[in-house]
């Protein structure tokens, strides 16, 4: 009974009680797991999180709030589990996911998948003052198949050539699908192990700025662009610094980013 009642305190206030950690006799942190309900099959999973590699965060002060965790399956096979907050309007990235799954320069393999699982509303008091400047975003959480590491752990300059080029394709292809992917970074471009010739060097990842590519601007975030301003193109750093009315992004402005990570 006691453990029920702190575990709904611990909810209250917004810590995440699907994620569960043992320690060591030192206090230090030893083994981890995160747990849910699989949406697609109903039933619960749990992975062992890789202690050995910390998780990968967006920082930015607003946005999607992107967390990448290293784990393994229960045949020890290595995943990635990214957990994102989404504006509401907006898409699910499963959904891209499920469009772009027969294509090869994009990570597409979902092997489980949760939505629904927190509100940022539900963490504001209803007499907040400011409450017509935010927006509401859901937590959801995708489970796909361990990637390699980022096109900034390159080892030559072919591969780091190779890499771009083939993560080019993998975006027309996106785009010739109807998605438009909207966040060209390092961290988004991953290299394939093991790859050779006739092979491909890397794939994309992350649709959670995704959007189709007909969309418009009642489509994008209500919070407007947000992400790395390194890697954005000057026309869209221009309408933040001048408060022009958005435009929907188009691959233009991915094509940029692609110049920038290179």
């Amino acid at each position: 009974m006691w453990n029920c009642a702190l575990k709904g305190l611990i909810q209250v206030v917004g810590l995440d009680t699907s994620i569960q950690w043992e320690t060591n006799k030192a206090g230090l942190k030893s083994k981890g797991t995160i747990s849910f309900v699989d949406a697609s099959s109903g039933k619960p999973v749990t992975y062992n999180l890789n202690m050995e590699e910390p998780p990968l965060f967006r920082y930015a002060i607003r946005g999607t709030g992107t967390t990448c965790w290293s784990a393994f399956d229960e045949k020890g096979g290595r995943v990635t589990i990214k957990d994102s907050w989404r504006a509401d309007g907006r898409t699910p990235e499963r959904v891209y996911l499920q469009m772009a799954k027969d294509l090869e320069g994009v990570a597409t393999e979902v092997l489980a998948y949760a939505d629904n699982l927190a509100q940022t509303k539900s963490y504001r008091p209803e007499e907040c003052h400011f409450a017509d400047r935010f927006f509401n975003r859901t937590l959801a959480r995708v489970v796909i198949r361990s990637l390699g590491p980022p096109v900034t752990d390159f080892t030559s300059q072919k591969q780091a050539i190779a890499a771009v080029g083939d993560s080019i394709r993998g975006h027309r292809d996106l785009f010739n699908i109807g998605i438009l992917h909207r966040e060209i970074t390092p961290g988004n471009i991953r290299l394939v192990q093991g790859s050779g010739p006739g092979k491909l060097s890397a794939v994309l990842f992350n649709l959670d700025m995704a959007i189709g590519n007909e969309e418009d601007k009642p489509h994008l975030s209500p919070e407007g662009r947000t992400g790395d301003q390194l890697f954005l193109s000057i026309s869209i750093i221009n309408q933040s610094i001048k408060s022009q009315a958005r435009a929907a992004q188009d691959y233009l402005d991915d094509l940029e980013a692609f110049f920038y990570v290179l």
